[in-house]
């Protein structure tokens, strides 16, 4: 299905420039984890005071709301056209800008943190560096004198360059963009992640919605007693030999399994669904899932020495992290609750009990039905929130 790229309005947009210099491994974590989520999710960035034009800073506040796009800066590009390679990633959404603290004054150095909800991915044409490159203000090229004062600015407000619509799908945006990202320097040696929204394991069911958790998240709601499936898509455009990499996808909850880790294959893209399994639970939780890259290294005896994502000596990867709210039915609690008190009444009950009403005859018979059916109401309530008896029956 093929998404807009943009609306029709020329309303100017915020332009949030990033680099990937290899000093500095949180700004390639930050280009790699805008190309991974799917749209809808938060992400936080972070530029220093003096990257922003001042009229921003000072009018941030009045930034909320605001549309903007990422933008890649390719340094490799300076060689042939001495200026910087403008490589647009997605459209975003500004939901917060402002600094740790607030205070009256701040000094250039300060970090101005930007809560953003990722949009739709955008294709980047032949045409599209040079259309960025006309925007006043955007970064420029160092020019070696450090006792010049710099010029230019990492976020800046522009006209709008995106005004015609995307015609292909969000999937073949993304695979023609990491193409052309793989080919810098900065990014060359990297793993791209591209994951998928957590929905149900069932075909033809919704896809699970993202939810506001609190003012600053969210988060994926789950049913306990489902499965659910995460799709996932790596691509290695190196085709190294010397090493390979393992997905692995865990969750910080004893009340999700998660499928084991798989290896990919050096060279093109290759897709995989990791199964989330929600156990029987009355209870409400909320967990992390989150997905890695490792390296895998084959020693001289053969044997595979699986190492962290950033052993093998830089950031390769980007980490994504979902939040996932995770409740029983509406059903269930309720049915729990009845269930435990009938069962407890019930085998609570004797035959003197029955002996108060002159009417009922076979008291104890009465009595002994009654702790059988207590008994069969905890048994049930028991297996319906754990689906463990409680004689110990192992869980499911």
């Amino acid at each position: 299905m093929s998404l807009p790229t943009s609306s029709s309005s020329n309303d100017n947009l915020i332009y949030l420039f990033s680099s990937a210099p290899p000093d500095r491994p949180d700004y390639k974590r930050g280009v790699l984890n805008a190309l991974c989520y799917p749209a809808g999710h938060l992400l936080k960035l972070n530029y220093r005071r003096d990257y922003f034009q001042p009229s921003l800073f000072d009018g941030r506040e009045r930034l909320r709301g605001r549309r903007a796009v990422f933008v890649f800066i390719d340094y490799r590009a300076l060689t042939a056209t001495n200026d910087h390679d403008f490589i647009p990633i997605r459209f975003l959404r500004l939901l917060d800008v402002s600094p740790k603290e607030e205070a009256e004054n701040y000094l250039e150095t300060t970090r101005v943190y930007i809560r953003v909800e990722l949009g739709e991915f955008i294709f980047s044409t032949p045409t599209s560096s040079t259309e960025i490159g006309s925007i006043p203000d955007r970064p420029r090229p160092y020019n070696g004198n450090p006792g010049e004062k710099r010029n230019y600015f990492y976020v800046v407000e522009g006209a709008n360059k995106f005004s015609q619509p995307n015609r292909l799908s969000q999937q073949d945006t993304l695979d023609h963009m990491i193409q052309r990202v793989a080919k810098s320097d900065s990014l060359s040696s990297c793993v791209f992640l591209s994951t998928g929204n957590v929905q149900p394991f069932k075909n033809g069911k919704p896809v699970c919605g993202l939810v506001e958790y609190g003012e600053e998240q969210k988060a994926y709601r789950l049913q306990t007693n489902n499965i659910y499936r995460l799709d996932l898509r790596v691509f290695d455009p190196k085709r190294a030999s010397g090493s390979r990499y393992e997905i692995a996808v865990r969750s910080s909850s004893d009340f999700i399994a998660v499928s084991q880790p798989f290896s990919i294959a050096l060279g093109g893209p290759i897709d995989h669904s990791a199964l989330l399994v929600c156990k029987r639970t009355t209870e409400s939780t909320l967990a992390t899932l989150e997905v890695e890259v490792k390296g895998v290294r084959t020693s001289a005896g053969g044997e595979d020495r699986t190492l962290p994502g950033n052993a093998l000596g830089d950031v390769i990867a980007a980490e994504p992290v979902y939040l996932l709210d995770i409740r029983p039915a509406k059903w269930v609690l309720p049915a729990f609750v009845i269930l435990v008190f009938v069962g407890v009444l019930s085998t609570s009950t004797s035959p003197e009990f029955f002996k108060e009403f002159e009417f009922l005859c076979y008291p104890q018979s009465l009595a002994l039905v009654c702790k059988t059916l207590g008994a069969g109401a905890l048994a049930a309530a028991a297996y319906l929130a754990f689906r463990k008896l409680p004689s110990g029956g192992g869980n499911s």
